[in-house]
């Protein structure tokens, strides 16, 4: 059966629980980090973990940077 990552802010069986996604998510919410991983192993699944932690703690919003247009949109439609 398929686990799914459940936080508030993030939808109902959007994203598949992968055992390494969460483990970085919550390096990098307790402690300053960066995430480096090949493409399609969840680099976004793990930003949207972290970014939904530290809004459903109410200590405001979240910056997320890309170095092109195409990322930023794609990030964008991806966390809407």
């Amino acid at each position: 059966m398929t686990e799914f990552i459940e936080k508030k802010y993030v939808k109902k069986d959007s994203i598949e629980k992968r055992d390494y996604q969460v483990n970085l998510s919550n390096q990098a919410i307790s402690e300053n980090c960066i995430v480096v991983l090949p493409t399609g192993l969840g680099k976004t699944a793990i930003a949207l973990q972290v970014i939904a932690e530290f809004l459903s703690k109410g200590t405001g919003g979240a910056l997320f940077l890309a170095p092109t247009r195409v990322l930023v949109n794609q990030h964008y439609e991806f966390l809407k």
